[in-house]
């Protein structure tokens, strides 16, 4: 395999503003229609392979190559490439037993594949697509219709992401939405149980909400969830995924923190929260006071608090999805209760296992 450009770079870092509406969405979608665009070249004709690799390095595009069926699979499944560019002929596995690999793998079944083929019939063609390449081209390639077919690939490529990253957004703040949380969740657990890392959940909301939209109207209310969204991407870390999970409740999943960070980022949260409002502090509580006012500072003043809970996982002591859940919400509901009914310390409530 050779690389023939390696200039990817992620979104530009973004501090995010109290109010601001454009969350998540933004690097999410940047994320997702990655610059430059990531093509795999299978061909084992070098000549051939070189040529076509050299002149779309020339044109901006990160291009990996492979010689034969098996390497481009292997390649394909580490890479993740945007564009897999495959010779009908190749050996191995063949260009059509490899497009059809490469659709059955769920990772990379919206992977978009141009086939190169030779002076082959319509049911070839016909077979091509069937199997699951979106395009091909007859060979000898053309350098102008291969740079207009690729320009045409990306132009569905971005349309379908966006399109992705939308169903996975919410609607109201920009963050992810339950379905992306819950999705996110079980991958970082699985993938913190493989690697026996740790793991670490926030979950919040926001104290008698319910009371705002009543007193200061939906608008008010959804303001102020705008505004929690906007504090919790712009303190967080790039790594971490801010989540709505419904209503007033938000979560953040925290890979590679043990339990030591996840309290320890609560705490820095609530110290950021009362220094971003300057709202009055409640001494030795995890709870602060917001005031929500709109943009041209006209709404009425309304106080509101914040109640976190966490839960970790790993190493030694592994959690599934739902535990972590179950136990971030107990703490959490611990934690509200604790200040106004003298409840337990959310810390020392035992946990008996997932719902």
């Amino acid at each position: 395999m050779v690389s023939y450009a390696s200039k990817r770079q992620g979104p530009p870092a973004r501090r995010y503003l109290p109010g601001d509406t454009c969350l998540v969405n933004t690097n999410e979608v940047r994320a997702l229609v990655r610059e430059p665009f990531r093509v795999l070249v299978v061909d084992d004709f070098s000549p051939v392979r070189n040529i076509i690799a050299v002149r779309l390095a020339a044109q901006g595009y990160e291009v990996l190559t492979a010689e034969n069926g098996q390497q481009g699979l292997a390649v394909a499944r580490r890479e993740h490439p945007d564009i897999v560019i495959v010779d009908w002929t190749v050996p191995g596995l063949g260009g059509i037993e490899l497009i059809r690999q490469l659709k059955a793998d769920q990772s990379l079944e919206s992977t978009y594949i141009i086939l190169l083929i030779g002076r082959l019939g319509v049911e070839d063609k016909v077979q091509a697509l069937e199997v699951g390449a979106d395009e091909y081209m007859e060979k000898p390639v053309n350098d102008a219709e291969l740079g207009a077919r690729l320009r045409a690939a990306a132009r569905i490529i971005c349309a379908k992401r966006r399109l992705e990253a939308l169903a996975r957004t919410d609607g109201l703040t920009g963050v992810a939405n339950q379905r992306a949380f819950h999705e996110t969740l079980a991958r970082e657990v699985a993938r913190a149980a493989r690697y026996d890392r740790p793991l670490s959940l926030l979950v919040m909301d926001v104290d008698d909400f319910k009371l705002v939209n009543d007193e200061y109207g939906h608008l008010v209310g959804d303001i102020v969830l705008k505004l929690v969204a906007s504090f919790l991407v712009a303190y967080c870390r790039t790594s971490d995924t801010v989540a709505r999970l419904g209503g007033d409740e938000f979560a953040v999943i925290l890979p590679e923190t043990d339990a030591d960070g996840a309290q320890a980022t609560i705490a820095r949260l609530n110290s950021l929260l009362e220094k971003e409002w300057r709202g009055n502090s409640m001494p030795g509580q995890s709870i602060y006071n917001l005031t929500v006012k709109d943009s041209q500072g006209q709404l009425p003043n309304c106080s509101l608090h914040l109640s976190m809970g966490w839960a970790t996982s790993g190493p030694g002591a592994t959690l599934s999805a739902n535990e972590l859940v179950h136990l971030a919400d107990r703490r959490m509901y611990e934690q509200k209760r604790g200040p106004k009914a003298g409840g337990e310390e959310a810390d020392e409530v035992p946990f008996t296992g997932a719902p």
